[in-house]
């Protein structure tokens, strides 16, 4: 698999480049959050980086809805999952990272093919919006090292449910998800192994 560019025009179908004039704020603000071992880490609101300012700046790419900034980072180098929310999301690479993305209209029956998925170098201090239609994950490692990438949300996405639901795919709120039957993690948390094919591995690019 080949990994491109976010200025490549085939990222264009799946969101585009933001400015992020916080970039080095968030790098202070997030210089003592622990990066884990193995796997990754994921916080959905830090009150550190929620500053009146940031909030209000990425606010605009949301219709001025309330919205959260947490973080999602660590060495993660599988897709093991797709998820969608019905809004888009932004990211923030405080160092390189890759993100692998599919087109929401390509599930079928509840299944999607993971040979679809495209590899997209996001560059420190870049950020992106991802759309409601983009599939997406957690972030793989870029050259080795570790991720460490800001998330941004509606406020309340990907926070427990609050009540049962009849969609099995509905795993948290405004987070619709389909795991690798390889990932244990997610099967064992009875989500759906709805993707087919391999589960895609950045060492192997």
């Amino acid at each position: 698999m080949k990994i491109y560019s976010i200025n490549d025009e085939r990222f264009a179908k799946y969101g585009r480049v933001l400015e992020n004039p916080f970039f080095n704020d968030l790098c202070e603000q997030s210089k003592n959050i622990e990066i884990p071992e193995t796997g990754c880490s994921y916080l959905a609101s830090v009150e550190a980086f929620e500053t009146p300012k940031a909030l209000e700046y990425f606010s605009q790419y949301f219709g001025q809805m309330p919205i959260q900034m947490g973080y999602c980072w660590g060495r993660n180098s599988l897709l093991n999952a797709i998820e969608w929310h019905k809004t888009s999301e932004v990211h923030c690479a405080l160092e390189d990272m890759v993100v692998l993305l599919g087109y929401f209209g390509d599930i079928k029956n509840n299944e999607y093919d993971s040979s679809k998925i495209e590899a997209f170098l996001v560059e420190k201090g870049q950020a992106i919006e991802v759309y409601e239609t983009t599939l997406h994950f957690c972030p793989v490692k870029a050259n080795g090292g570790v991720f460490k990438n800001v998330v941004i949300l509606p406020k309340g996405t990907n926070t427990p449910l609050e009540k049962p639901n009849s969609d099995k795919l509905l795993v948290a709120k405004n987070k619709w998800l389909l795991a690798h039957p390889e990932c244990k993690k997610q099967v064992d948390l009875g989500r759906i192994a709805g993707i087919k094919g391999k589960n895609l591995n950045i060492d192997e690019f």
